[in-house]
């Protein structure tokens, strides 16, 4: 049948559903991957939220907290609570938002292909639908209401 390239995008998002960055690494690669983190905060600082697949070890979270970057994700089940201020717990909530812009990704701009035989066809289709959405004009995002508080618009 030929070869079958598994792939994830990784994206940061502004909270006006923006791209800011993104990274394409094989399938088999885990999210939390300190490669993979670094690279996609490169260019971002303050609280990044992401889901739990995110979670980082403490040695890596202390470092990107140091040059200004605090993730922050919801804990796994076996994890002991920790005190978070009210934004930082009602904002891993929102990954719907996150979720919306995968969704535009795989289904209106077909991002996810049924196989990719050759790296060349993946680059070129992942790429042109990253620069096809950044066209859109309605795009998910998050905004704040200070009357009713966060809310996600779509």
């Amino acid at each position: 049948m030929g070869w079958f390239f598994g792939f994830k995008v990784h994206i940061v998002i502004n909270k006006r559903g923006e791209i800011i960055d993104c990274t394409i690494t094989p399938g088999n690669v885990a999210d939390n991957n300190k490669a993979v983190i670094e690279r996609l905060m490169h260019n971002v600082w303050g609280k990044i939220f992401g889901d739990k697949g995110y979670l980082l070890n403490s040695t890596l979270w202390e470092k990107l907290f140091i040059e200004g970057k605090q993730i922050v994700t919801k804990i796994r089940n076996n994890m002991k609570n920790k005190l978070m201020n009210l934004t930082d717990k009602i904002m891993p909530k929102k990954r719907g938002v996150i979720e919306s812009v995968g969704a535009v990704l795989k289904e209106d701009l077909n991002i996810q292909h049924s196989r990719y035989r050759n790296p060349l066809t993946l680059f070129t289709n992942v790429f042109s639908a990253l620069i096809a959405y950044a066209f859109r004009p309605n795009k998910p995002s998050v905004r704040l209401n200070t009357s009713i508080g966060l809310t996600v618009a779509t």
